[in-house]
């Protein structure tokens, strides 16, 4: 194929411009909601291979089936209240009858007795949730549902008083009962009720569950001898996930501009689906796509919520918008790449202090970039306030955070280079 003409340096640096990066948080903030297997992932898909081919990669899809719902009526009603609330995956929907029983309360006293005929109703602990598949809430969701609830509601307790979605694995069995998320700020009512045996109806309609095609984007530079660099980041996830998305992507289309500028490195630049599915399509990808470990010379994955907004928060449930960024947020490497990245991440609050990567000690596609054997490798990830959350839109980062990051990320992947 005709390549373009390689970006002069110029341009280059005109990608890791701070409002460069943030057009693209703002691009992919405007496809909407970034389900796997939905019109905005298939957008968001359509938009990056766009951005490589533009670059001169070659680029192609790899597609597979993700469990795919549409939520069109999800909520408890008691009495004259309705609380609106989300779907767990894997989704066991109402289909028309909605479950109408008493609430009760479950709480690690009261899990172990029967719950037969009754709507449970579960408060989880403060935290940043994130899955399902955390003990934290798989172990009291699957023990009430064992316990034979009608109906199972969680409130996914956090910083913003807002709804959590959990990611879920893609190919467990449905739950036996209905299950839904709410968010601690319209909880009230819900576990008023609950503590007093009040009826409520939930329902929880909507499109599926049912397969839906999904994709990753692949894109190959190959220069024929030269060693080969993969650069990954996750595009899916259940809101619009702007910051938690957003930074990652917009620094893996820079890289794109950077590595089509390198004469002396192949590169693979891939954007995964399937995230909020345990990783679904990263999986595909390293098991179908990606070369073996011995011929990757470096692995860079770009994850979660590592360059999102920080707040003040004065008191529950109150933000306050902070400049900097929020230092819950990871940054490990195979051990030959640690020193290197504490300094060039140095005074990047929660970047400077650098682990070392393990399946164990990371998250995300990045532990399963680890657990399959890939050295050198390195990464970032986080969870910030709105990880998870409706609200993530692209006002939760800003050029003044993404614009030191991009630089790191572009001055890592150098020096990692020149080491040889």
């Amino acid at each position: 194929m005709n390549r373009p003409i390689p970006p002069t340096p110029e341009a280059v640096e005109a990608a890791f411009a701070p409002d460069a990066l943030m057009a693209h948080v703002l691009a992919y903030d405007g496809f909407g909601i970034h389900r796997s297997g939905t019109k905005g992932d298939a957008a968001t898909a359509d938009w990056m291979a766009h951005w490589l081919g533009a670059n001169g990669f070659e680029v192609s899809f790899q597609s597979f089936d993700v469990p795919h719902f549409e939520p069109v009526d999800v909520a408890i009603e008691i009495g004259g209240t309705r609380v609106e609330g989300f779907p767990q995956w894997p989704v066991t929907p109402t289909r028309g009858v909605p479950v109408v029983a008493p609430l009760t309360r479950v709480t690690t006293d009261t899990r172990h007795r029967r719950l037969d005929g009754q709507i449970a109703v579960i408060e989880f602990p403060y935290g940043r949730p994130s899955a399902f598949l955390t003990a934290t809430y798989c172990e009291p969701i699957l023990a009430a549902l064992a316990a034979g609830a009608a109906g199972l509601i969680g409130v996914t307790t956090g910083p913003t008083g807002e709804l959590i979605a959990l990611n879920a694995p893609p190919k467990a069995d449905p739950f036996p009962a209905p299950v839904m998320m709410i968010a601690p700020k319209d909880a009230g009512p819900v576990l008023a009720a609950a503590a007093s045996g009040a009826q409520g109806r939930l329902v929880l309609e909507g499109e599926g569950p049912r397969p839906a095609p999904a994709r990753n984007v692949i894109g190959r530079l190959i220069r024929p001898g030269a060693p080969t660099v993969v650069v990954t980041t996750p595009q899916s996830g259940w809101f619009h996930c702007a910051a938690e998305r957003g930074p990652g992507i917009a620094i893996w289309r820079a890289l794109a501009v950077w590595a089509a500028a390198r004469q002396d490195m192949s590169f693979i630049f891939a954007s995964t689906s399937g995230h909020e599915l345990e990783n679904t399509g990263a999986h595909a990808f390293i098991a179908e796509a990606a070369p073996p470990p011995d011929a990757v010379r470096l692995w860079l994955h770009l994850g979660a919520g590592f360059g999102a907004r920080d707040f003040h928060e004065p008191a529950p449930r109150t933000l306050y918008p902070l400049p900097s960024a929020d230092p819950q947020r990871y940054l490990a490497g195979t051990p030959t790449l640690v020193p290197m990245l504490k300094s060039v991440f140095a005074g990047q609050p929660g970047l400077e202090s650098v682990y070392t990567a393990t399946p164990e000690g990371t998250a995300g596609e990045l532990a399963e970039v680890v657990r399959a054997g890939y050295a050198p490798t390195f990464g970032a990830f986080g969870g910030h306030r709105f990880h998870h959350a409706r609200e993530d839109r692209a006002d939760k980062t800003s050029p003044e955070i993404l614009g030191p990051l991009g630089r790191a990320f572009r001055a890592a992947m150098e020096a990692a280079l020149a080491e040889g």
